[in-house]
């Protein structure tokens, strides 16, 4: 069996969707899913003619090649994304072609279903960004033509999407479908911010964005577990700060308070936390994570499945960190495709918390695969079907594919 041809096609979703497909000369095609970024789809091109002629069924040699064929590119960024997306996509040919799914071809589940956490963004707030995180507007969001100008300024909106009244809104709705566990934003915009760019946050900000969460925890009660995402934004102090504003409503972790790139500054955070620190997302590689997970530098380790350098190496992060007992929930904002392959991963790890879903907004989330919605209840039951072991509906990806990119072409 060779490769013939290496795919893209891009869905305009919240964020970009990212698609490969991998083809053979032996019939056998195979899907993944690559994390956004400006130019990705011209990377993935590019190894895919590098891969022409070589066998599929070698994953791992085929991976390690790909890195040492692009290793000018340095040991970070869109190549990790590209060679994660194809890695994937070989993983669903080689699991169709010995008849099992991807989590037989390493060793086994623990677990039948997947536990999924909601990521509330801020209340209503839902916004479409491309490669270089600027708002659109794709034909399918209708949040921003219902605004009515007549209604209040502009300003005033955002900060009536960002209110404890939105937020706690969300997470009723998002608790009755049945998620134990909901995320929601905490970099975002209040009427306190005195200045953006320096990671300060004043008594007031504090306050008002644990008021945030105080209005989640009064919405929900007790059983449904919280979270809260910042985004890097915010200095060591004052990180620890807020994290003991939060305390009384007891978060399962506080996301990224400040960049990764520092491990001393984040263990100071997660020392002096009395939340759980959680980080990880953009971080790449057994390599990226090492230090982090050996100075246990946070609590919680949440690497992106679809750009860490492939799904085999998302299963050796777990298995690093589960040497220091710490739990893994991975970040994803992906499509169907690369939630699935992420499902099949954190079956097979043993320290698996939760799964990130973002997806609560785009409509023809259920419509992309022809198995339909995969979450019910809060989880997502894991494939038996040979590889990855779901259908792509490419009529859908045709109809909402991103202007200028081919779709499979």
């Amino acid at each position: 069996m060779k490769i013939t041809n290496v795919r893209t096609a891009v869905v305009e979703a919240n964020f970009d969707w990212t698609l490969v497909r991998v083809e053979t000369d032996f019939g056998l095609t195979g899907l993944g899913e690559a994390f956004f970024a400006p130019g990705l789809t011209a990377t993935i091109h590019s190894l895919g003619e590098f891969l022409k002629g070589k066998d599929p069924l070698q994953v791992e040699p085929l991976v390690r090649n790909m890195f040492a064929a692009a290793s000018a590119a340095g040991g970070a960024g869109q190549v990790f994304h590209a060679v994660t997306g194809i890695e994937t996509a070989l993983w669903d040919i080689l699991g169709q072609h010995l008849g099992a799914p991807l989590w037989k071809l390493w060793g086994g589940k623990y677990r039948d279903k997947v536990r999924i956490y909601a990521d509330c963004h801020g209340g209503d707030a839902l916004e479409s960004l491309d490669a270089l995180l600027q708002p659109r507007h794709p034909d399918w969001d209708q949040s921003h033509s219902q605004w009515n100008p007549s209604a209040g300024s502009h300003s005033e909106r955002i900060l009536e999407e960002y209110s404890p009244k939105a937020y706690a809104d969300k997470a009723q709705r998002m608790a009755e479908q049945g998620f134990t566990i909901l995320k929601f934003d905490l970099d975002v915009p209040n009427p306190y911010t005195v200045d953006g760019y320096n990671r300060s946050l004043g008594r007031q900000e504090i306050e008002y964005l644990a008021g945030l969460m105080a209005a989640v925890r009064e919405a929900v009660g007790p059983k449904v577990e919280l979270a809260a995402d910042c985004h890097w934004k915010f200095a060591p102090d004052d990180s620890i700060h807020l994290a003991e504003a939060l305390q009384p409503y007891r978060l399962l972790w506080l996301e990224d308070p400040i960049p990764p790139d520092n491990m001393d500054a984040l263990k100071f955070v997660r020392d002096h936390s009395p939340v759980p620190i959680l980080s990880g997302e953009n971080l790449y590689g057994r390599q990226g994570f090492r230090q982090m997970i050996e100075q246990q530098a946070v609590a919680i380790v949440a690497p992106d499945l679809q750009k860490v350098g492939g799904l085999s190496e998302g299963l050796r992060i777990a298995e690093l960190a589960d040497l220091y007992y710490m739990p893994i929930a991975p970040h994803n904002i992906s499509s169907p495709v690369g939630t699935l392959a992420s499902v099949h991963a954190c079956a097979c790890m043993p320290n698996f918390l939760a799964l990130e879903w973002h997806a609560s907004e785009v409509p023809f989330w259920g419509e992309m695969l022809t198995e339909g919605s995969l979450i019910k209840n809060g989880s997502i039951e894991v494939p038996n079907r040979p590889g990855l072991g779901a259908t792509l509906n490419e009529e859908v990806v045709r109809r909402y594919a991103k202007s200028g990119e081919p779709v499979f072409a």
